[in-house]
């Protein structure tokens, strides 16, 4: 074992950097989304960082090519990402405070909770190399074989945590786990009291948080995100008391706690259905969350069906645990990606009901695209209706995503009408818009309507203008929903 001690370390350190990397976008969710913003971030700093660290590395490894150095490296780096797994929320939530670009509190988080960890991480291969040349004539073969242990290592924690360990363990383990790998790998390098300290501050490292604030105790990590369900006041400023799932950043779905009626705003706009359509029984809903929506029409319409496509089936898991969920056969969850169910499906459905844009921070481009609308379209009966909620303002020079929105469901839906669910907020703040698309001309309209959806019907906007000269057709090849997203940030934060 002596033997192959630094082939060992470097294989290892390798999978270290991999899982430091893929467990830092979780780190960063719950604060600053999951869009490609926050893996440009994460890609950018810990390859700067490793640049950074192999060449001050190599020239350390020059100075002093020891295991005994080598050991104070990794010794720096394990405590450094222990201290990460301590202090990360603490510090994000004071960048995020400072910075209301998602860019700048990617960029700067990634930059303070990683570069570290990453720099340190860099310095391994070049010293492990330089202890291991001993003949110039077969340098090049040791170059190549340590680094390429460097790799495969690389490639093993990557798939390590991807597939296994973020849904095992959860992200804030992970970084305890790295920790220890990284202080054993100091240990049997070099056995140094610095190193027996170091493993004390990290069995005990855990406990510190308990003595500081921390209001993110319940997170739960999914294969595809990170999630906290919430009990307390409702987020809206309503006196009831609410549960509420919050994924990633940003608030998912929740549920008052004394009954299953619809508690946030937009989702009741949902019931305009009814008016739209003369008598849905299969509908389709994209994007489950806490299952809100799929819980009121079981209870309050006993004939509706409705397949629920939720990619994430721990969202499923915790509806039924946390949200009073019960699946029977008029609710199917599917867990499956919405575009690619709509790729393959056959069935047709009265009404589609899109609720996978309420994000700001990662709107899901490849289901607002042309293309998407297209596959909805000839999921729907010849009544059939498409409701799409999506984030933007209704006016202000921050409505590119509104604008092309409609201009996208225009090249494939004759009618096209918008809803304004919050009837106070200001046109210029980012707010819920409810899009209703039909495949008829004029298309069904409720002999009857209630009070309820005639008061929704009167928050109607008027989309004459939108779409003419302003936003694109969103295409799977070009739709850059996420920049429009960090232009609303400015309008979204405003109170």
């Amino acid at each position: 074992m002596k033997k192959y001690v630094l082939e060992i370390t470097v294989f290892l350190s390798g999978a270290v950097v991999m899982m430091l990397e893929l467990t830092g976008s979780r780190i960063l969710a719950p604060y600053v989304g999951t869009s490609t913003f926050i893996w440009t971030s994460l890609i950018g700093v810990i390859l700067a960082s490793l640049s950074l660290g192999y060449y001050h590395g190599g020239m350390k490894a020059d100075e002093d090519p020891s295991q005994k150095r080598l050991s104070q490296v990794l010794l720096l780096a394990g405590v450094s990402i222990g201290v990460v797994a301590v202090i990360n929320q603490t510090v994000l939530a004071y960048i995020t405070t400072f910075f209301v670009s998602v860019k700048w509190s990617a960029a700067v988080s990634a930059s303070i909770l990683f570069g570290l960890p990453a720099y340190l991480l860099g310095m391994v291969s070049p010293q492990a190399v330089r202890i291991r040349m001993k003949d110039i004539n077969t340098s090049g073969a040791t170059i190549g074989r340590l680094y390429a242990l460097s790799s495969v290592g690389s490639i093993v924690g990557t798939f390590l945590v991807g597939f296994y360990l973020m849904a095992w363990v959860g992200s804030r383990n992970i970084m305890f786990i790295l920790s220890a790998l990284t202080l054993i790998l100091a240990l049997i390098n070099r056995r140094s009291n610095d190193a027996t300290i170091a493993l004390v501050v990290f069995l005990i490292s855990p406990f510190v948080q308990a003595f500081g604030k921390n209001n993110l105790l319940k997170i739960r990590d999914t294969e595809y995100c990170s999630v906290q369900v919430i009990t307390g006041p409702y987020p809206e400023k309503h006196d009831r008391v609410c549960k509420v799932m919050k994924v990633g950043n940003e608030y998912s779905s929740g549920m008052y706690l004394d009954s299953d009626s619809l508690a946030f705003v937009y989702s009741r706009f949902y019931k305009m259905m009814f008016h739209f359509h003369p008598n849905p029984v299969n509908t389709l809903l994209i994007g489950g969350g806490a299952y809100s929506v799929p819980k009121y029409f079981q209870n309050a319409y006993p004939n509706m069906k409705m397949d629920v496509l939720e990619i994430d089936p721990a969202l499923t898991d915790i509806a039924e645990k946390e949200f009073r969920l019960k699946p029977d056969e008029r609710i199917v969850p599917i867990h499956e990606d919405g575009r690619i169910y709509l790729n393959h499906n056959k069935k047709k459905y009265d009404v589609i009901m899109g609720d996978a844009y309420r994000s700001l921070f990662s709107i899901p481009f490849h289901l607002v695209s042309k293309e998407a609308m297209e596959k909805m379209a000839t999921s729907l009966t010849e009544d059939g209706v498409l409701m799409i909620n999506i984030l933007s303002p209704v006016a202000g020079p921050n409505r590119d995503l509104f604008h092309s929105m409609v201009k996208t469901c225009r090249e494939v839906f004759p009618v096209v009408k918008a809803f304004k669910p919050r009837k106070t907020a200001p046109a210029e703040r980012v707010q819920n818009i409810m899009l209703v698309c039909s495949l008829k001309n004029p298309g069904y309209r409720a002999p009857q309507v209630s009070p309820e959806i005639q008061d929704m019907l009167a928050q109607e906007v008027e989309l004459n203008d939108i779409g003419k000269g302003e936003g694109i057709v969103l295409l799977d090849d070009f739709a850059p929903v996420e920049h429009y997203a960090e232009k609303m940030l400015s309008s979204y934060f405003q109170k």
